[in-house]
């Protein structure tokens, strides 16, 4: 784990959740709580193969 306070780290990772947050959760309504689980697996399989 890095130190407090390394932006490099830290940026990198706010970038990639602040992604997920911005286009897999706003404006969505799930039905379950195994709805919602399933969409971040589904958004990180995206993310890592698909995009671009």
């Amino acid at each position: 784990m890095p130190r407090k306070g390394n932006r490099i780290d830290n940026g990198a990772t706010e970038q990639v959740f602040g992604h997920l947050r911005d286009e897999s959760f706003r404006n969505q309504t799930w039905a379950s709580l195994e709805e919602f689980r399933r969409d971040p697996d589904a958004y990180v399989v995206h993310w890592n193969t698909r995009r671009r």
